[in-house]
């Protein structure tokens, strides 16, 4: 018997032997070969959002972490390896480059124990766009964090986005999760003082308030809504806002902030003040007339309001401007 040394033909000896065509043998070798992961742990030096605490996240019980994408959502497990955990487990995600870390959009989506693990779907609006994110496990002081996780959700297997494009990025239905307020009085951090929901809104059931204390006081709002890649990704040309006060007049400063918080900080301050009445206002703000710096790299929107007295100030509908028509005129 002659021993076939080409290994081309060997393998097709093989098959002929087992009786199978090519192709079908070979799908289904490959369909044994395991996916080659698509997230990993992230490197380097980064931060916690508040929500966090302020502890350290380990890899430590962690280890059975992992991403797919399952009917058109990417999809985050973790196996802790028993049914019951002590508190609740929760997914916070941020969608962006690594960095950024003083100013992420850091979301919560609670996660379910299903078929023997836990899990949470993430809602993606570029599949090409990193998704960092962690597991937090318990409240307060007992909670337990694992370490940063990054995932490209294309190579998880998503070929488009799970949530179509929508021009509009906060209408306040959903809570303060984003923003924090500072100002008030000299020194004061960001915060520190509270903010609040008004049913007086434009649309929906809620707006933002901020409340001036009194005549030479100011007080701001900073939001993580607007990023950089949303603007680029969108060709986005500005923003649009619905302000107002709750009576008298007042006036409102507006700022972008790149890298906000870091040693390549960038603050791009809009060229005017905006001037407020008791009736709801349409405010365009074009990027065009916001100083220089890197639109790509925004992670900051400030707003600072001003009044001759003690003022209420409200906000609603926080949307990109575009190449698109807007519902809310």
């Amino acid at each position: 018997m002659t021993t076939t040394r080409c290994p081309q033909l060997r393998w097709l000896a093989v098959v002929a032997l087992l009786g199978v065509h090519p192709g079908i043998l070979s799908s289904s070798l490959s369909a044994q070969t395991p996916k080659p992961r698509a997230d990993h742990w992230l490197a380097g030096t980064y931060e916690y959002p508040a929500a966090a605490g302020g502890k350290v996240g380990t890899t430590a019980g962690f280890e059975a972490i992992e991403t797919d994408a399952i009917a058109g959502r990417l999809k985050v497990y973790w196996n802790s390896g028993a049914a019951t955990v002590s508190g609740s487990v929760t997914l916070f995600a941020s969608a962006d480059t690594a960095g950024h870390w003083p100013a992420r959009d850091w979301r919560p989506y609670p996660m379910s124990f299903r078929a023997g693990r836990w899990e949470a779907s993430v809602p993606v609006e570029s599949v090409d766009i990193p998704m960092i994110f962690f597991v937090r496990v318990g409240e307060g002081t007992g909670a337990r964090l694992s370490a940063l996780r990054s995932c490209v959700p294309r190579a998880a297997g998503l070929e488009e986005p799970s949530r179509i494009f929508w021009p509009y990025l906060e209408g306040f239905e959903d809570g303060l999760t984003s923003w924090r307020s500072f100002g008030a009085a000299a020194g004061t951090p960001p915060g520190a003082l509270p903010l609040a929901i008004d049913p007086l809104a434009k649309q929906g059931k809620a707006s933002l308030r901020m409340t001036v204390p009194g005549a030479g006081q100011s007080v701001g709002v900073a939001t993580t809504r607007v990023r950089g890649w949303q603007i680029v990704e969108r060709s986005a040309t500005g923003l649009r806002l619905w302000m107002r006060t709750r009576s008298g007049a007042g006036r409102m400063r507006c700022t972008l902030f790149a890298n906000a918080g870091g040693p390549l900080e960038v603050v791009m301050a809009y060229d005017r003040e905006v001037t407020l009445s008791d009736r709801w206002q349409k405010v365009d703000l074009a990027f065009g007339r916001f100083g220089k710096g890197p639109l790509a790299e925004v992670d900051l929107l400030a707003l600072e309001f001003f009044a001759d007295g003690a003022r209420e100030f409200l906000v609603d509908e926080l949307q990109l401007l575009g190449p698109w028509k807007l519902e809310v005129e």
